[in-house]
């Protein structure tokens, strides 16, 4: 698919991830940052904490995430440099085509040895408002990223496995345009409490993702459980 489909294709708004904080008044074209707890971390058993950062100027106004209070301080570095920069190419088109960005996030999924965020939001341009979805998941033991590529087994039984249970999900969705073609190792994924969230747009004018979700019980046969080394200390 091509970049700048990608960019401004649209996707399943959910609900934001609400937090505290106090707003500040930014000059033209000025980045700010703010820093607050996410109020709905304060429940998970996870031993680190997340807080909620934001870049604004005029054309921009995102929400991402960075983790505090890690164990393993170079790894908690790497992922948060991972989530700074996760939309910087999101920033840089909106800001040179002076079209309003907003982007908030989710998070998805906050475990000891995954995490899973899902970045959300609308850009305006050309007259249109486009809708954004982008995913980002940690293997929280080596920082690595995790995708649909490296989730899987690297063999034909567990795609194959993958590919049925994705079938099965795409049975029950009613908003896509096209039968299901198989799982593919582009599509875009991320992590909930009980499932895995397969995501993908149909075609070049598609103006939603297909999202098929299926039991991480399940898929789990046919998942890696090492996604690369550790970072040198």
């Amino acid at each position: 698919m091509k970049y700048k489909k990608i960019l401004l294709c649209t996707i399943i708004a959910t609900g934001l991830v609400l937090s505290v904080g106090c707003t500040k008044e930014v000059e033209n074209n000025k980045t700010s940052t703010e820093t607050a707890v996410d109020v709905s971390e304060k429940k998970s058993e996870a031993s680190y904490d997340i807080v909620k950062k934001s870049i604004k100027n005029d054309y921009v106004e995102v929400y991402y995430p960075q983790i505090e209070n890690m164990a393993g301080e170079l790894i908690m570095d790497y992922i948060n440099q991972d989530l700074e920069n996760a939309l910087k190419n999101h920033i840089k088109e909106a800001t040179e085509l002076k079209s309003k960005l907003v982007i908030d996030y989710e998070v998805t999924y906050k475990g000891e040895d995954i995490l899973s965020i899902v970045f959300k939001g609308t850009q305006k341009h050309e007259g249109g408002e486009y809708k954004i979805l982008y995913a980002i998941n940690f293997d929280l033991k080596t920082s690595n990223k995790i995708f649909a590529k490296n989730l899987i087994k690297p063999d034909e039984s567990a795609k194959n496995a993958i590919n049925e249970l994705l079938k099965e999900a795409a049975k029950d969705n009613k908003t896509m345009k096209h039968e299901f073609t198989g799982f593919g190792d582009w599509m875009g994924v991320y992590f909930t409490d009980d499932a895995l969230v397969f995501y993908y747009l149909e075609d070049d004018m598609s103006t939603d993702y297909v999202k098929l979700s299926i039991s991480r019980d399940e898929a789990k046969p046919y998942l890696n459980t090492e996604f690369g080394e550790r970072p040198a200390s």
